[in-house]
């Protein structure tokens, strides 16, 4: 949502008029919202009328020179009582898009997305929540120095393994971040990475430490291209990869459960108890059955 298509309401209802900058800012980084109320998902696309006020105290963040804004993020952030992680991306990707927001502060703001961001999810998510409310598909300079700063702190294996964890992150993919950051590759390693995220093609003199690193992509997408589970159970015994990069229709294949299940934590099979039920892996003597208890009460991994 575009800030000139919100107008800033003229008059501050009276519930809130009284609340200090301290309160406001408070209210939306943990309520997403001004109102004593919260709200789950966006105002800007869901409620309008509490988008303008957001806006409104956004504003006077700025005005403030994000000193109080950041203050608060810093001691909600380290204190992980945030209802949802994403409303701070949120309201810094509207900060990013304020067009009163001067050089610097756009800055300080890309700094401290980095800073907050401790995985793709959260930085993706600010990249999404920019990109939506702002005209324009380019990446300004701030944004983009921004992308680049974010590629150049991975090493190359990292970033293999963020391709193989996940093709899309928010809606976007890493290859669409690279191209309109015009982020370049700090290392050979780096730059073969970079080549296959790009052209999905390996280089004919590739390195074996460039090979050895974009096998982490390849098995990813050979796992999630299987639709044999005795292929499939193959590549789960052999690769690092799990559940998640498996085709749906391989969930009802006892054999892909079996290869499944002895990568997995305790806590991590316990919740999928609920799943092995209703897909009848639980009947009694069953092979899937006896193998959740052997590794259930295996005292080793119930330690762990």
């Amino acid at each position: 949502m575009e800030w000139f298509e919100i107008k800033s309401p003229k008059k501050i209802p009276a519930m809130i008029a009284s609340l200090s900058l301290d309160q406001r800012l408070r209210r939306l980084i943990y309520m997403n919202s001004v109102m004593p109320e919260f709200h789950v998902g966006d105002p800007d696309i869901y409620q309008v009328h509490l988008s303008s006020l957001r806006l409104t105290v956004l504003q006077e963040a700025l005005d403030d020179d994000l000193k109080q804004l950041f203050l608060l993020i810093n001691k909600a952030m380290a204190k992980g009582g945030i209802p949802r992680r994403p409303i701070i991306f949120q309201l810094l990707a509207l900060l990013m898009t304020n067009p009163e927001a001067t050089a610097d502060q756009k800055n300080r703001i890309m700094a401290k997305v980095l800073e907050l961001s401790d995985n793709d999810k959260d930085f993706f998510g600010f990249i999404c929540c920019y990109t939506r409310s702002r005209a324009g598909c380019k990446l300004p300079t701030s944004v983009a120095k921004g992308v680049r700063k974010f590629y150049g702190a991975k090493n190359p294996e990292e970033l293999a393994r963020s391709i193989a964890a996940s093709e899309r992150i928010c809606g976007w993919s890493h290859k669409d971040l690279i191209k309109l950051a015009h982020v370049k590759p700090n290392s050979p390693l780096m730059s073969a990475v970079f080549n296959y995220i790009l052209t999905r093609k390996l280089d004919e003199d590739a390195t074996e430490a460039q090979l050895e690193v974009l096998r982490i992509i390849k098995q990813a997408e050979q796992l999630r291209r299987c639709v044999d589970p005795a292929e499939a159970a193959i590549l789960l015994k052999t690769s690092e990869f799990s559940l998640e990069h498996l085709m749906p229709s391989l969930t009802g294949s006892e054999q892909v459960w079996n290869a499944v299940l002895l990568k997995l934590s305790t806590q991590q099979i316990l919740g999928l108890l609920l799943k092995l039920h209703k897909l009848n892996f639980l009947t009694p003597a069953s092979l899937i059955s006896c193998l959740v208890i052997q590794l259930l009460t295996d005292p080793e991994r119930v330690e762990k």
